[in-house]
């Protein structure tokens, strides 16, 4: 089956993560909100209305790259520790 897909092609770019991934920019608004305690609602919606970031990501990029923020910040240290 040499140049033949076994599936029809996307109908969305958001069906692909590579087509999901933020931009520094948003991930630096993303970071300043989190910072500032915004919901993943409020920062999702906030990152869409950006005109040089990327739309077609998805709420769960929002959740991931938070998560990523506060594991950053632990740094391997108890919640405690981090304060």
């Amino acid at each position: 089956m040499v140049g033949k897909h076994n599936h029809d092609p996307s109908d969305r770019p958001s069906a692909h993560p590579q087509h999901r991934k933020l931009t520094t920019g948003q991930i630096q608004q993303l970071e300043r909100m989190t910072n500032a305690g915004a919901p993943p609602r409020i920062i999702a919606m906030t990152l869409r209305d950006d005109r040089d970031g990327n739309p077609d990501f998805l709420r769960r990029e929002v959740y991931n790259a938070k998560r990523d923020i506060k594991t950053a910040k632990l740094a391997e240290r108890t919640p405690i520790v981090a304060c």
